[in-house]
């Protein structure tokens, strides 16, 4: 089966500024066909999260099964895990390649995992190649209120037992931690722009997959993400309101990989 097909389980951004549609249009301009299932519908704006609608289970699983059928996905990207949370490691045991979970807790800002979903997260953690956290979910993850970002990276690599991608959008350096077995990056910010652009989460881990699945060493695969995130914000589009959004593929994710 050809190698480049990648398994996607996100929620629904109606606008199309994060979630399921963009990581799916992401990853297939990056020459990697994604199939998956949406876990839940979002109705949102640049300004934040209205409410969350999660899709029935039965549905979930019926359109899984069909893909799971059809192809042998050798990537994944997981990030609102809706009604499908107790089935990420009968799923993951089904994927033959990297694993990358974005674990959101309060998408924005509204909390859609209370503490027994919380204690799930932290359960399906390990299963994961990479985990990519912003600051706030790690403290959440970690269970703790004041700690430095240098030190909780390095905790959930120590906790979880996967590599950890710390992004630093709520730090006062927007400094990016990486932490593996070979120990701590620090991947400061190339530029740091003058807006906010939505989605940057779903941006990068979706791009992280797709450098994964294209053969790059993990390292690397972060710091093209990184460097593809970039350009994503250099072309983000207004649509009214306090953020960006990302524009359509075909005038962003055109460069030279490092």
């Amino acid at each position: 089966m050809d190698k480049t097909f990648a398994l996607v389980i996100s929620a629904i951004d109606p606008i199309n500024g994060a979630g399921f549609t963009l990581d799916i249009s992401l990853l297939g301009a990056m020459g990697i066909k994604a199939m998956g299932v949406p876990t839940a519908i979002l109705p949102q704006s640049t300004s934040g999260v209205a409410y969350i609608k999660e899709l029935e289970k039965s549905t979930l699983m019926d359109s899984l099964q069909l893909i799971f059928s059809t192809v042998t996905p050798v990537g994944m990207k997981v990030s609102i895990m809706g009604n499908l949370m107790d089935e990420i490691p009968d799923i993951c045991s089904q994927i033959n390649g990297p694993r990358v979970l974005d674990p959101i807790i309060s998408p924005g800002g509204l909390r859609i995992l209370d503490e027994k979903k919380l204690n799930k997260l932290r359960e399906i953690i390990p299963l994961f190649d990479f985990i990519t956290p912003n600051i706030p979910e790690a403290r959440e993850i970690l269970g703790v209120k004041e700690m430095s970002p240098e030190r909780m990276c390095e905790e959930l690599f120590r906790t979880f037992h996967t590599n950890v991608y710390l992004k630093g959008g709520h730090s006062s350096s927007k400094i990016d931690l990486f932490c593996s077995e070979a120990g701590l990056l620090k991947i400061p910010p190339t530029k740091i722009f003058p807006y906010e652009v939505h989605g940057t989460g779903c941006f990068l881990s979706s791009a992280l997959l797709g450098f994964l699945i294209n053969g790059d060493p993990p390292e690397q695969a972060i710091l093209n993400a990184k460097k593809l995130l970039v350009r994503g914000y250099e072309t983000a589009i207004e649509l009214g309101g306090p953020k960006r959004v990302f524009s359509p593929p075909e005038k962003i994710y055109s460069f030279e990989r490092e």
